[in-house]
This record gives structure tokens, C-alpha cells and sequence, in this order.
């Protein structure tokens, strides 16, 4: 007669096992049942089924390192609190707060200042663990509908402090007024603008950005070599008059441009 613990390593055979075609239940192999997978090929591991990792991993599909540490009694990182075994609920909660205070008062959160400010929180509470660079792009895709990254622009800090939205309101406010009173078309309406590219130094950067709702954030006081100024011009009506260039220079040669 079958022991209770061969019974049991039958019923895990016949549950992840097709009997006819003698391989797994499942049709495909999906990142959606990743982690099924991984269960499955753990206890057919432990059942005697697959006498090796290899083995397993290959019969699965699971990466051979992930199902090691699973057999090794290693838990998911979702099931197991992942990142909360380095800061606790409050901790997490206050370094978001924070991140939101530093961007709403004009500083960008940049991996190394999150990983910076968590360290500070930690050696302050005590705890001995320290927040590495890994450790930061973990938190941040784990918290991603709070952190996400953003390319940024340059913009000198004078022309963003005027860029206030009550002012701005007010400003087209008036300027629609005009030109309903004046019956202006929107074909002679133009919008004329002039933008200096800054060449000898890295302009754009990536940070850490916490309010979904804004696509491109504008970073304030960059430092440039040399510019060259694009003039744009496009009406209201959608007509668009090919941008010109203005190269610093007394003489260009022909095959420059």
C-alpha cells in the first residue's frame, strides 16, 4: 500500500502533468503564469518528478536561478513584503512625502538624492541596512504610479519664475478679448518664438518625478558654451513657416549648413 507521502507526490504529478501527453497543464508559457510555473516546477522538484534543477527549469520554462531560490525556500518578492524588509510603512510613506516637497519647491529627486535621503532615514532609525543603487530603481518601480522618470529641458530661472499660471490666464484672457473686438483672423495670427540650443554642455537629464499629470519637467539655470538660436513661426490657423537658424560665427562655410 502507497504511503501518505507518495500519494501526495502523485496528486502533485496528476495536477501539473497532462497524463495522455505527459507534460505540463499548461497551453502556453506566459510572463502572466510566471510564478504558477515556478510553484509548479518547485513541487514536482520536491515530489521526485524532475531529478534536477535543470530539469525543471527546463521543463517549465522558469529562469534556473528563480527556481533555485524557490526550491531553496525563498518566497516571491510580492508574497514576502520585498522592499518593506528595509523600510517599514511610515518610513515609506515619509519619503514620498518628501520627494513631493523637494519638487514642489523647485528641486528634481534624482536616483542618488532618493538613495541619499533613505540612508539618512535609516541610519537615523537605527537600522544597520542601506539603500543601494539597485535597491532605488526597485523601490521605484515598485511605487511607479507615484515615481516615474521624466526627460527634462532647460529653461533660465527668471523666464520660469514669470511662468505663473493666474498670470498666464490673465494674458490670454486679454488677448482673446482683442482680437474678438478687432474680428482678427486666425490666419493673421502668429506665433513668433525664439530658442537657444546650448552645444558643449549635457542639457537634458533624467530624474525622478512624482506628479504623473506632467510629461516633461523644465530644469532651472543650466550652463551653456555656445547657443544657436531657431526662430519658429506657425499661425493659429495651423500654418507653419520653416524654422531659421542663427550660428554664432562671422563666416559659415556653405557645406556647413
Amino acid at each position: 500500500m502507497s504511503s501518505d507521502s507518495e500519494l501526495n507526490n502523485d496528486d502533485i504529478i496528476s495536477r501539473w502533468i497532462d497524463p495522455v501527453i505527459r507534460k505540463p497543464v499548461f497551453s502556453r508559457f506566459t510572463p502572466d503564469n510566471l510564478e504558477q510555473r515556478t510553484v509548479a516546477a518547485a513541487e514536482l522538484f520536491h515530489a521526485r518528478y524532475y531529478k534536477t534543477i535543470t530539469a525543471a527549469s527546463k521543463g517549465f520554462g522558469v529562469p534556473y536561478h528563480r527556481l533555485r531560490s524557490r526550491i531553496q525556500g525563498h518566497s516571491a518578492i510580492n508574497s514576502n513584503g520585498g522592499l518593506n524588509t528595509l523600510l517599514d510603512e511610515a518610513q515609506t510613506k515619509a519619503v514620498i512625502i518628501w520627494a513631493h516637497r523637494q519638487i514642489l519647491t523647485g528641486f528634481h529627486v534624482r536616483g542618488r538624492r532618493l538613495r541619499q535621503h533613505v540612508n539618512a532615514i535609516l541610519r537615523a532609525s537605527g537600522n544597520k541596512g542601506t539603500a543601494s543603487k539597485r535597491w532605488c530603481n526597485r523601490f521605484m518601480k515598485k511605487h511607479r504610479t507615484i515615481f516615474h522618470l521624466r526627460k527634462a529641458l532647460s529653461r533660465d530661472a527668471k523666464r520660469k519664475g514669470v511662468q505663473k499660471r493666474a498670470m498666464l490666464t490673465s494674458w490670454f484672457d486679454c488677448f482673446k478679448g482683442y482680437l474678438q473686438r478687432n474680428c482678427v483672423k486666425k490666419q493673421n495670427v502668429w506665433n513668433f518664438d525664439e530658442t537657444g540650443f546650448m552645444i558643449g554642455y549635457l542639457e537634458k537629464g533624467i530624474f525622478v518625478w512624482t506628479f504623473l499629470d506632467i510629461n516633461q519637467p523644465v530644469l532651472t539655470d543650466s550652463y551653456d558654451k555656445v547657443t544657436i538660436t531657431s526662430i519658429d513661426c506657425i499661425s493659429a490657423a495651423g500654418v507653419v513657416i520653416p524654422p531659421f537658424l542663427i550660428a554664432p560665427g562671422v563666416q559659415i562655410p556653405v557645406k556647413w549648413v
